[in-house]
C-alpha cells in the first residue's frame, strides 16, 4: 500500500471519529481507471474563432473584462499614456508564413499522454486531450476492452475559454510592453514553421516598419517513453533588433479556471503556487513548499470583486521574500501548473506576477482568467534574452506528482490535497495525517 494511500486512509478514519455527519473528499485521489470522475463529465468543444458573447453579467458590481487585444492595467500603476499608443506595432515576420492550427503528441497513447492542437491566435493552446482519460465511465470500459474510440470520447484536460467575445487560447500571449509601452501580441501576427508544431515568432515594428524586436516561443514535449512524458516546455526569446537599448516585459495567458464539474455539489476548484524561502533561510535554495498558498475559488472571486487583481505577489510572500516556483490550478482530479524549467533552476524567472480578471458572467458561465507578467528586463542592442518554463497538464496522480522527476523536486504533489468538506468545510487533515503516518 502506497504512503500516499495510508495517509487518506488515515484521515478517514480519523475523520468518521470527529465529525457525526459529513463527507470526506480527497480532491486529489487519483481517477479511476482512465476516468475523470465516476459520473459523466463531457469536455466542451474549444471555440477557435472569436464569437459574441451574448450573456450578461449578473451583477452592476461584476468586474469588466479587460479585451485580449486592449492594452493590460498593470496593478498599481496608472497605464501608458495614451499619446504613447501606436508607437509599436507586431506583425508576421517578412517571409514567414502566418500561424495555422497545428497538432503535436497523439490521441494513442503508446505514442503520447495526449495531442495538443496549437491556435493561430496568439501563439498558444486551443486544446490539450488526453488520450489516457475519458469524457465518461462507459468510454473508460470500452477503451480498456479494446474498442476504437472517437476523439470526442476523450477527456480534455485544458481548452481555449471566451472572454469578452474573443476565443482565448491557453497560455497565449496577450501583449508585450516596451519602454513602457504596451502593445498587443494577441491575434494573427504571428508566424510559424509548418515543419515545426509549436515554434512560433512576430516581428515588433515602428511606426516606420522597421523591425524594433523579434519575438519567439517554442513549445517543445519530452519523448514518449520517459517517465516525465507529461513534461511540456516553452521557451521565450526576444532579440533586439534596431540598435537601441530597451526595457521589455512578456505578459500572456496563464491558467485559469479548469472546467466545472457540473455533477459535484461542492466547489473544488483550487489556486495554488509553490515557492522557496530566501536564500538566507534556504541557503542551498532546495525546499520547495505550498504552505499558505492555496487559495480555494471563491476566495479568488471575492478578491476580484475587491478591486485586487493581484494573486502573486500577496502580502505573505512579500513578507517572507519567497521565490515562486510554480503557480497551478486545479478541480477534483487534474491540474494545469506552470512551473520552473528543472531541478537546477527551480525559480520560475519567466513569472514575476500573477493577475487574475473574471469574464463578468453569471453562473455557470462564469470563469477566472490568469495573466502571468514576465519581469522587466533591459535587453541591449543586438543582444538575446530567452527564459523556459515547464508545463504540466495531467491528472493530480501521486505516481506522477510525487515519484517522477522534475515534479517530485519541485513538489507539484503539493497540488494534492486531501480536505473534510460538507459540514466540515473548514478542515484539512494533511498535517495529521502525516503526523500518524509516522
Amino acid at each position: 500500500m502506497s504512503p500516499t494511500l495510508k495517509k487518506f486512509l488515515i484521515t478517514s478514519a480519523f475523520a468518521s471519529l470527529v465529525v457525526v455527519i459529513g463527507v470526506i473528499v480527497s480532491s486529489g485521489q487519483k481517477p479511476v481507471a482512465q476516468t475523470p470522475a465516476a459520473t459523466d463529465l463531457p469536455a466542451a468543444e474549444a471555440t477557435a474563432t472569436p464569437a459574441p458573447v451574448t450573456e450578461q453579467a449578473a451583477t452592476a458590481e461584476a468586474v469588466k473584462p479587460a479585451s485580449p487585444t486592449s492594452q493590460p492595467a498593470q496593478a498599481g500603476a496608472q497605464p501608458a499614456a495614451a499619446s504613447a499608443a501606436g508607437t509599436w506595432t507586431a506583425r508576421v515576420p517578412a517571409g514567414m508564413t502566418a500561424a495555422a492550427k497545428a497538432s503535436d503528441g497523439s490521441l494513442d497513447p503508446a505514442q503520447a499522454p495526449y495531442r495538443v492542437d496549437y491556435s493561430a491566435s496568439g501563439a498558444g493552446i486551443d486544446r490539450i486531450v488526453s488520450s489516457e482519460h475519458w469524457t465518461t465511465s462507459d468510454a473508460s470500459v470500452s477503451a480498456r476492452k479494446g474498442a476504437s474510440m472517437n476523439e470526442a470520447d476523450h477527456y480534455t484536460l485544458v481548452e481555449a475559454r471566451m472572454l469578452d467575445g474573443f476565443s482565448v487560447p491557453a497560455l497565449a500571449m496577450r501583449a508585450v510592453e516596451i519602454d513602457g509601452t504596451f502593445t498587443s501580441l494577441f491575434g494573427a501576427v504571428w508566424g510559424a514553421d509548418p515543419a515545426r508544431p509549436g515554434s512560433f515568432m512576430t516581428e515588433i515594428v515602428d511606426p516606420s516598419g522597421k523591425p524594433a524586436l523579434r519575438i519567439s516561443r517554442s513549445f517543445s514535449r519530452v519523448g514518449a517513453n520517459t517517465a516525465n512524458r507529461y513534461l511540456l516546455t516553452v521557451e521565450h526569446a526576444v532579440e533586439n533588433l534596431d540598435g537601441k537599448p530597451h526595457a521589455v516585459r512578456l505578459v500572456q495567458y496563464g491558467p485559469g479556471d479548469l472546467p466545472r464539474d457540473p455533477y459535484s455539489v461542492l466547489e473544488v476548484r483550487r489556486f495554488h503556487f509553490g515557492y522557496l524561502y530566501p536564500p538566507e533561510r534556504d541557503p542551498k535554495q532546495d525546499a520547495v513548499t505550498a504552505h499558505g498558498q492555496m487559495y480555494e475559488r471563491g476566495t479568488v472571486v471575492e478578491q476580484i470583486d475587491e478591486q485586487n487583481s493581484v494573486l502573486w505577489p500577496n502580502d505573505a510572500s512579500k513578507e517572507g521574500n519567497f521565490g515562486l516556483v510554480w503557480y497551478g490550478t486545479t478541480d477534483r482530479y487534474f491540474a494545469f501548473a506552470v512551473h520552473g524549467p528543472d531541478l537546477a533552476s527551480k525559480r520560475l524567472q519567466a513569472i514575476e506576477q500573477v493577475q487574475v480578471r473574471h469574464n463578468g458572467l453569471a453562473a455557470p458561465g462564469d470563469e477566472i482568467f490568469a495573466e502571468l507578467w514576465g519581469p522587466v528586463t533591459q535587453i541591449d542592442a543586438g543582444a538575446r534574452v530567452a527564459t523556459t518554463m515547464g508545463v504540466y497538464a495531467g491528472p493530480l496522480d501521486p505516481k506522477i506528482l510525487e515519484g517522477v522527476e522534475p515534479y517530485t523536486g519541485l513538489r507539484l504533489g503539493e497540488l494534492i490535497v486531501y480536505v473534510m468538506a460538507g459540514c466540515c468545510s473548514w478542515c484539512t487533515f494533511s498535517w495529521l495525517a502525516d503526523g500518524l503516518l509516522w
